[in-house]
């Protein structure tokens, strides 16, 4: 699922939240805490998704059969091995 979908999903769930807690005459003082939580985990979401590195910063690894692109740092944590050929990403 793509940041942007959970972002989606999450505001979604904030406007059900505000619908029961407006519902009856008396608040809902947890489904109105809910919103926020909901609304607050789709900007931090939406944040986050925004500060991801670009797929400039990612180098061409290659087996024999495919390429894949992966952050430096992956590569340098040890061995991808490819699933279809069974080579290790270089």
């Amino acid at each position: 699922m793509r940041m942007r979908d959970i972002a989606v999903e999450l505001e979604s769930r904030a406007a059900v939240a505000r619908e029961v807690a407006t519902a009856s005459p008396v608040p809902d003082i947890g489904a109105a805490a809910a919103a926020h939580a909901y609304e607050d985990g789709a900007a931090l979401v939406l944040a986050n998704a925004s500060d991801r590195p670009s797929g400039r910063n990612a180098a061409k690894a290659t087996c024999g059969c495919r390429n894949i692109r992966v952050f430096p740092s992956v590569l340098e944590q040890g061995p991808i091995v490819c699933g279809v050929c069974g080579e290790d990403f270089e």
